[in-house]
């Protein structure tokens, strides 16, 4: 479905940029920099092999050791533009529809369970820990415990900080600089390194290490993809809803149309809107530009400033009336639509794809939960580190509205409020508080699982134990156990004894998982078998079972008992059946 331009839709811009010109003349200022504001000049630059990158820290590549591989954001050429071929299958649109899609439908539907549970929150929140839990899927950033997004928030602001002695708060800020730095290292990239030297996963890191990347070139190729994929999406996912919540026609459109339509008023904020206002380029070559007095020769070594939120702008690119927002706006032959918001040439934005489907994928769950609305504008702050705006404070709420709470009543009839967070349940889904589930006894949790653990890593395998590895549903890190296989008929399933744990709520949430057994990883696909189907499988489990684990976790049924005991018990056991994953 194609969005049609319509009149009542137009809309100003909601980060105010001042100095944009555009359409205007390549010219350059008093500081010899160059500003370029028109579309077809910037988007000429940006594909022009005769300029190299600049920005994001790349002015401060002197600093680090020679022999170190310097981040690919900061690398140019023909090496540039090898590695981004060999990694663009990580990034690739029919990767994003396929492999990544269910991947971050539930980790949105994790932090929209945030919301519902506390009954409001701030936006920014919510969309950082998605975009941080799906950047770390791509990266291969899976090892680390909880605070990955507090680890990376904390990097992210010292991110100016310049390398060097000039005083004493510079060095605090360094210092500060460093420990944080070291902390995602020891935290998160270290871990996830020394598991795939063992064993590779499809993920960045595997990718790097496979390229005989040391741990300190891994560690900077995470921090510049995280910034890229990580922070600009939360500010653009935070721009695009405060657009969606303040504007009532606007997002009866988006809540209304099918994906396709969803996608181009996203385009167009984003269009409006991007999140990296500036990006700046070094010329390697001499260039010729068309300036207000007529052409002007460019030496080798001049700096670019390209002003992409005023290319953005020029009518001759993007249509009449740009600085309004008009989904499904007619463009000029060669340009996208979201302009150069993901930039243009060999610097392009890798993870495009993945960043519009976050964002989609999110805001359309969150505009379907009952009653939500914003409840405080954010403030918007510029970023020199980025370019880019920094958006804080919007705050979003679910649920009755404090009014509705205290007038319970409606038409005469009684009406019990829904408390915020809460959902209605669907007749005949079951009660998380009625769930049976018995806690393992500390000796078969701090003792027993450890040993059969530890002796599964070592390819070692206890009465046919596996270590079973299932992505949390809220985390989307891994989370491991071990479990009993048990072969029936020449299939492969999974019981669980004390009933409904995390990791039977963990693999129906994420319906695939890996066995291991040293250093092999089985990928598979998860199917809960319904309780008739149980009976035999429960039967074979408990074969040689210990008297005391049947006691305990069984009711004290056994094996040997009837079909209408073992009937009894079956509710209580979730089975699943190990399937190829493809």
């Amino acid at each position: 479905m194609t969005v049609q331009p319509r009149a009542e839709w137009e809309r100003k811009i909601k980060v105010g940029r001042s100095g944009l010109a555009p359409g205007c003349p390549a010219h350059a200022h008093s500081d010899s920099v160059w500003h370029i504001q028109d579309f077809a000049t910037a988007q000429r630059l940006l594909r022009d092999l005769r300029t190299r990158q600049g920005g994001f820290g790349v002015e401060h590549a002197d600093k680090f050791p020679a022999k170190m591989r310097q981040p690919v954001t900061w690398r140019d050429g023909e090496e540039h533009r090898e590695h981004r071929r060999q990694t663009a299958r990580y990034f690739a649109p029919r990767r994003v529809d396929t492999t990544y899609q269910a991947m971050i439908e539930w980790m949105a539907q994790d932090q929209c369970a945030v919301l519902l549970r506390n009954g409001r929150a701030d936006l920014s929140e919510l969309a950082f820990s998605l975009s941080v839990a799906v950047v770390g899927q791509v990266l291969g950033l899976t090892e680390g415990g909880a605070g990955l997004a507090t680890r990376l928030d904390r990097i992210f602001k010292d991110l100016d900080v310049v390398p060097g002695w000039a005083n004493p708060q510079a060095v605090r800020r360094q210092a500060a600089a460093a420990y944080n730095m070291g902390a995602f290292y020891r935290s998160d990239v270290r871990p996830a390194i020394a598991v795939r030297r063992v064993q590779r996963r499809d993920d960045l890191i595997s990718h790097l290490i496979d390229e005989g990347c040391t741990n300190g070139e891994i560690l900077g190729e995470c921090v510049t993809y995280a910034g890229a994929g990580m922070v600009t999406t939360r500010e653009f996912i935070t721009v695009a809803a405060w657009h969606l919540l303040s504007d009532d026609e606007l997002r009866a459109s988006y809540s209304g149309g099918d994906r396709d339509n969803r996608m181009t008023i996203l385009q167009e904020i984003l269009r409006l809107e991007p999140v990296v206002a500036n990006l700046a380029r070094w010329t390697t070559g001499p260039m010729e530009f068309d300036s207000p007095t007529g052409p002007v020769a460019v030496p080798v070594g001049t700096r670019l400033d390209i002003d992409v939120a005023a290319a953005n702008l020029d009518a001759s690119a993007v249509g009449e009336c740009p600085g309004q927002l008009r989904p499904g706006r007619q463009m000029a032959a060669g340009v996208a639509e979201v302009g150069l918001a993901f930039g243009d040439g060999p610097h392009r934005c890798p993870g495009a794809h993945i960043a519009m489907a976050e964002t989609e994928i999110f805001l359309t769950k969150l505009l379907a939960l009952p009653q939500v609305r914003m409840i405080a504008p954010p403030s918007a702050s510029l970023r020199p580190e980025f370019a880019s705006y920094a958006m804080s404070g919007l705050q979003v709420a679910v649920g009755p509205t404090d009014h509705q709470r205290r007038t319970p009543r409606t038409n005469g009839r009684a009406k019990i409020p829904i408390a915020a967070g809460s959902r209605q349940r669907p007749e005949g889904e079951a009660s998380d508080t009625n769930e049976h589930y018995i806690a393992p006894s500390w000796a078969t949790q701090h003792m027993f699982n450890r040993v059969v653990g530890q002796l599964s890593r070592r390819g070692i395998s206890l009465f046919g134990a596996r270590e079973l590895a299932v992505r949390g549903r809220r985390s989307g890190q891994w989370r491991t156990t071990p479990v009993g296989l048990v072969e029936l008929q020449g299939r492969r399933y999974i019981l669980s004894a004390t009933g409904n744990s995390q990791w039977v709520r963990n693999l129906r949430a994420a319906g695939t998982g890996e066995l291991r057994l040293g250093s092999r990883a089985e990928p598979f696909r998860a199917r809960e078998l319904p309780e008739q189907e149980r009976l035999p499988v429960l039967r074979a489990y408990l074969t040689n079972r210990w008297k005391s684990e049947v006691e305990r976790l069984f009711d004290g049924v056994g094996s040997d008992a009837s079909d209408d005991e073992l009937r009894a018990i079956v509710p209580k056991h979730p089975v699943f059946e190990i399937l190829p994953l493809t």
